[in-house]
């Protein structure tokens, strides 16, 4: 068996890689510089951010030393780097990518939403059953059970010993995505998690137009993204039609994927 891997998989954007003006500007080893920070960025305690295990920061020497180029010419890199805006520089002085930053925030916020969606669809947690303790010894005589005059003594009143139904656990309603696809948000939630918002809404428009066309129902559409829908995207995405389907939908204007290719300039907010 393989050895599992600690962390999962970085996305980057190779066209956003290629076409960023300021790492474009920039000699091939300080853009060298940048993709190795970002691979450290990926891995650190605090993702996007370069900090040690303990999760201190950074020093500029130390980077130069863990990202192990030349040190003569690798200082000027980096302050390169932090001068034309791909990096950003915080108060206490992490050297940090925006975009990674920035989508790691956003990733926690959807899986806490999911989280409390699958609570609210499991319900209230059922209280803690009490503890059975071991029977003890009668030491005298039974007494007899207390009757009133002229009612028979019943030993299981109407009502008691009867086990109660368990009560049906409300599902969380579906939003309608598309025409003919509805989903819970936080199915919607998982597919963004898992592929990204442009994939995801691909496979809406995908089995939208799917069960458009042919009249399909299925129980459930978010089983069905899951069986075919999503092999299909990427089958697209291999033969290039996923780009130029956008494209044309957006009028030729080309997306920028949810890839940590380049440390976006947006100002620190």
């Amino acid at each position: 068996m393989g050895k599992q891997r600690k962390y999962p998989l970085m996305p980057f954007d190779t066209g956003d890689w290629l076409k960023c003006p300021e790492l474009r500007a920039m000699a091939p080893d300080v853009r060298a510089l940048w993709m190795d920070m970002l691979c450290y960025m990926w891995e650190s305690p605090e993702v996007g951010v370069m900090v040690a295990p303990n999760c201190k920061p950074y020093s500029r020497e130390e980077i130069v030393r863990i990202v192990g180029l030349d040190s003569r010419a690798s200082g000027s890199w980096l302050e390169m780097l932090i001068d034309s805006g791909v990096c950003g520089v915080r108060d206490d002085g992490a050297i940090y990518s925006r975009r990674m930053v920035r989508d790691a925030d956003l990733r926690e916020k959807r899986a806490e939403a999911g989280r409390k969606g699958g609570q609210r669809a499991r319900g209230p947690a059922e209280p803690e059953k009490a503890e059975i303790g071991h029977p003890v010894a009668q030491s005298g005589p039974i007494a007899p059970l207390p009757k009133d005059e002229g009612e028979e003594l019943q030993l299981f009143p109407p009502g008691e010993g009867k086990v109660p139904r368990k009560k049906k656990k409300s599902e969380p309603p579906k939003i309608q995505f598309a025409e003919n696809v509805w989903l819970t948000q936080v199915e919607y939630d998982k597919l963004v998690i898992e592929h990204g918002k442009q994939a995801a809404d691909w496979m809406v428009r995908k089995l939208d137009n799917s069960k458009g066309s042919n009249g399909r129902v299925y129980k459930s559409d978010y089983r069905a993204i899951l069986n075919w829908v999503v092999d299909a995207y990427y089958d697209a995405l291999n033969k290039g039609y996923v780009k130029q389907q956008y494209n044309r939908d957006a009028g030729g204007c080309p997306q920028t994927a949810s890839g940590f290719a380049t440390g976006s300039t947006i100002p620190d907010d």
